[in-house]
């Protein structure tokens, strides 16, 4: 079940409204009901509360003083606006540009007895007053043994990712505070929370951190008490109450996961969220007594998953609810890399990237194929499973394809004697005899399969020295017919315990896409755009050159052949005259990677593998066409990375996940590492 609720949390938003307008939010904002026994309300946004909570501050403490960079005018986002004129330069004021200066003068001022407030512009500025917050202020109390504190010292922070604001404006950083005794550090998710919660912090006995979600200051906007009212810290709410899982988050998150509850109601699932508003110290009693009733814990946040602030409560559950847990708690989290450059490509596809809209990985169906056996029943056990799918997706293609070109390829299939060699001749009777389908038939679909492929592959180099080999394989005649025609196919030899090969494969094709020899290589194949209108006719005929040899019987005679190296697979790749242009991509998986990109007779400009490739459609000397960026959007991510971030994950969940290079068309996700002994990694990609 828990991996159910990481799937719906990836299909949450509308990620593709996000190209329109720049402060697309990922998530839908939901209101807070104010209580009614704390009066009159006000509608405010965010950032109207916390100068309404301010101002009440400031009237009715007259030791409160407000300071930090730019606040007489009223801050960056505008959360101080007009309280200098209101209640005078010497409560309001600026400070210098010096945020270790910042919390220093407010530890000095709070253990003065004065009620200070500091504003550090944004969460990402914090660090350089990390050594005053742990080593000074956290401390205070206990060093003294409380004869001094500063426990009216509160440290407001805009904080989290917000749609545009690159490495240093979107940082989430509470677990670094989470790991200091002596701090209380506080998230809200709404409008009404901020005000309750960040009187709490001002009024509290210790030194306090509260992180605003500042892609709230304008969307969260509710009915707010005017009066003054405080919610409890380090106290958990239940929003809505459930039985199958418990869900906890903080901030802006939280209304992630009433989505997600929402919809996991829709299959009967009932979800128990919590916000747990404090972060430290946070209240184990409330998730502890939510597990034990449900038996399950997702925890999400948008910090980075390691060592994150859902680790600690991770850990404390499994100890704690043990004997009442029914599957390992789970985390849905930021990725291990840093937030995003401040690129456009970047900043419009990859902000919310585990956000894609509706796409659930599924997984596919595995078939092994016996190349001792005769061929002309190799796929007669195989075949039978994909031939509903298969007939539909022939009629679709006679649909599409002028009569003429179906003619030719009747004349083709009447000849496959004198052009098709064997074994791979007697493959064709065999597909077309277990489905009952003209040899013709069978010849167009290999044809289809082999000139529509409209894939991103890459090759990245990995901190152990291995090579990963990715690819999302595209097809723009029915993508949803292709996906019910994909299995994954493991060739083997009865014969030659030792030789074997995988291939994410289409059903009615004997040729290879996407293939894998564990310890010697593994390649994929791109089309190389086509703009001639005749394509169909020019592969037809090619074919009929005893010189032109298709993809579908020239890839086999590669993997077929238990004596090719890697050496030799590419000299071949080469040199052989094909039917139609295309890309190839392949590696060895310790020493060499590169992309051949194929014009019909040989091969023009290969390029070899540094640290990152990627190849789409179009040639790599050339800019990417304005109406199809996946090759720039997956080169501008992976420029992001380390090396210690060049993982089968990262590849995966991030450089493959996000829309364009995953998009409506996309097939499958593959992954390959021939310097690794393991499978190839794929999943149907469901996009919608």
């Amino acid at each position: 079940m828990n991996s159910l609720f990481r799937r719906l949390i990836v299909g949450t938003p509308k990620c593709s409204s996000f190209f329109l307008r720049r402060h697309v939010a990922h998530f839908t904002f939901f209101k807070d009901q104010p209580d009614p026994s704390h009066g009159p309300t006000k509608e405010m946004n965010l950032c109207q509360t916390i100068q309404n909570t301010l101002d009440i501050t400031l009237a009715n403490d007259l030791t409160a003083i407000i300071f930090g960079e730019d606040v007489a005018f009223g801050g960056v986002f505008r959360c101080t606006t007009d309280l200098r004129s209101k209640y005078g330069a010497d409560r309001v004021f600026n400070t210098p540009l010096c945020e270790q200066g910042i919390v220093g003068f407010g530890i000095g001022a709070a253990v003065a007895g004065t009620t200070a407030i500091a504003e550090i512009q944004f969460a990402d500025y914090i660090f350089p007053a990390y050594d005053q917050i742990v080593n000074e202020a956290s401390k205070y109390r206990y060093r003294s043994q409380n004869l001094f504190n500063c426990g009216k010292l509160t440290i407001r922070a805009p904080w989290g990712a917000v749609g545009h604001g690159a490495l240093y404006h979107s940082q989430s950083p509470e677990a670094q505070f989470m790991h200091t005794p002596g701090l209380k550090v506080v998230i809200p998710r709404s409008a009404i929370e901020a005000k309750g919660l960040l009187l709490s912090c001002i009024k509290d006995e210790n030194p306090c951190i509260f992180f605003e979600p500042k892609i709230l200051y304008r969307s969260a906007k509710e009915d707010v008490p005017i009066k003054e009212y405080t919610i409890p810290l380090s106290k958990a709410q239940i929003i809505h109450e459930g039985s199958d899982v418990t869900l906890v988050s903080w901030g802006t998150q939280v209304h992630v996961l009433r989505e997600v509850a929402q919809m996991a109601a829709k299959d009967n699932i009932s979800c128990e969220l919590i916000d747990l508003r404090t972060i430290l110290p946070w209240d184990v009693d409330t998730i502890c007594q939510s597990v034990s009733k449900t038996g399950r814990l997702l925890i999400s946040h948008e910090a980075p998953i390691t060592g994150g602030v859902g680790a600690e409560i991770a850990a404390t559950v499994a100890k704690e609810c043990f004997l009442n847990l029914e599957a390992p708690v789970e985390r849905v989290c930021g990725y291990d890399i840093h937030p995003i450059p401040h690129i456009m490509y970047i900043k419009l596809f990859l902000l919310f990237i585990s956000f894609v809209n509706s796409d659930i990985p599924l997984d596919i169906p595995s078939f092994s194929i016996d190349l001792d056996l005769n061929p002309i029943d190799r796929w007669s056990t195989i075949i039978p499973n994909f031939a509903q799918p298969l007939h539909e997706f022939n009629d679709e293609i006679r649909a599409q394809i002028p009569k003429v070109y179906i003619d030719v390829a009747e004349i083709v299939a009447t000849r496959l004697d004198n052009h098709i060699p064997q074994p791979y001749h007697d493959e064709f009777y065999s597909i077309a005899r277990a489905i009952s389908m003209p040899l013709a038939d069978i010849v167009l679909i290999n044809l289809v399969y082999e000139l529509r492929t409209f894939c991103t592959s890459l090759l990245v180099r990995t901190l152990n020295g291995t090579i990963i080999h990715g690819r999302n394989l595209d097809f723009d005649i029915n993508a949803a017919l292709l996906r019910r025609l994909t299995f994954h196919g493991t060739f083997f030899r009865t014969s030659n315990l030792t030789f074997q090969y995988e291939s994410i494969h289409f059903a009615g094709s004997i040729g290879l896409l996407t293939s894998l020899r564990q310890g010697y290589f593994s390649f994929s194949i791109n089309q190389r755009q086509i703009s001639n209108k005749h394509w169909w006719m020019n592969a037809l005929m090619s074919i009929l050159h005893l010189h032109s040899m298709p993809l579908f019987i020239f890839t086999r005679f590669i993997f077929d052949n238990p004596f090719m190296s890697y050496k030799d697979m590419v000299y071949a790749l080469e040199t052989q005259h094909l039917i139609a242009p295309v890309y190839f991509i392949v590696t060895d998986g310790h020493s060499s990677g590169m992309i051949i990109t194929r014009n019909r007779l040989n091969s023009i400009y290969p390029i070899e593998l540094n640290s990152t490739l990627v190849q789409t459609n179009y040639d790599h000397w050339l800019d990417d066409p304005l109406q199809d960026l996946r090759r720039t959007t997956a080169e501008n991510i992976l420029q992001t990375f380390n090396l210690t971030q060049m993982t089968t994950n990262n590849i995966f969940n991030i450089v493959l996940s996000v829309i364009p290079v995953l998009n409506r068309i996309t097939i499958y996700t593959a992954i390959m590492n021939p310097g690794e002994i393991q499978e190839i990694f794929a999943k149907i990609r469901t996009l919608k």
